[in-house]
């Protein structure tokens, strides 16, 4: 018989990872530079030329291989994109607080 578990919302978390909810919110914020760089019709090189980083780099993220590049560098990459980046911190409604993405 096939066991079949519930999602908790954060596959890291699912799968075990210690730092679930810090790769949570990288995957998510390499989506949406994914999501800015294809309505803006941008080739790789021009957004390593908006951005400031290199094609390589650009690609990886596109690809979702996001884990070597930190939170603060992504922010950076939506902002010279032509984001806004709203944050909230609010008390937790269990003992561990965690990090929410969303997208407007």
């Amino acid at each position: 018989m096939l066991k079949i578990t519930e999602s908790s919302g954060n596959v890291f978390s699912d799968l075990g990872f210690e730092n679930a909810d810090e790769l949570q919110a990288k995957s998510a914020l390499a989506r949406q530079i994914s999501i800015v760089i294809k309505e803006k019709k941008l080739r790789q090189r021009e957004a390593e030329e908006i951005t400031g980083v290199n094609q390589g780099d650009i690609s990886k993220i596109i690809n979702g291989h996001c884990d070597r590049f930190s939170i603060d560098r992504l922010f950076g990459m939506l902002l010279k994109l032509g984001q806004d980046i709203e944050i909230t911190v609010h008390p937790a409604q269990t003992g561990l607080g965690h990090i929410n993405f969303m997208q407007a």
